[in-house]
């Protein structure tokens, strides 16, 4: 009797991890992003793009969320106006994300290859 009831505990603790890892997961919220791609990673009037803190962390939320939560997600980023403004490309997005001291890893690097250039899935 002991024994099950201990295992029923486990079972709703692991379930409660499991419901709140779910819940931190970040949505792909493109407008959201785009309009933080566009305020914060423009280039400066000599056309150099400067990746302050600001920046790094809208780059950081797109390819994240594009790496664990909707590997699409930076795909629909070219469908939105504020980033067609911005003068970035999605091809752009994994170089910026390695400047700014994320992990230069092949899914990073993938991460942009998903998409067609066009917003839509190549596959």
């Amino acid at each position: 009797m002991e024994r099950s009831r201990s295992h029923a505990i486990l079972l709703v603790g692991v379930a409660l991890l499991a419901a709140a890892a779910c819940a931190a997961a970040e949505p792909c919220d493109t407008m959201e992003i785009a309009d933080q791609l566009d305020s914060f990673c423009r280039p400066d009037e000599e056309g150099y793009h400067r990746h302050g803190a600001a920046c790094c962390e809208a780059v950081r939320s797109a390819v994240e969320i594009s790496l664990t939560v909707d590997p699409l997600c930076i795909c629909h980023l070219e469908e939105e106006p504020a980033f067609i403004v911005s003068d970035l490309t999605i091809r752009e997005l994994p170089d910026i994300y390695v400047a700014c001291g994320g992990p230069n890893s092949r899914a990073v690097q993938l991460v942009a290859s998903r998409c067609s250039g066009n917003g839509q899935p190549c596959f």
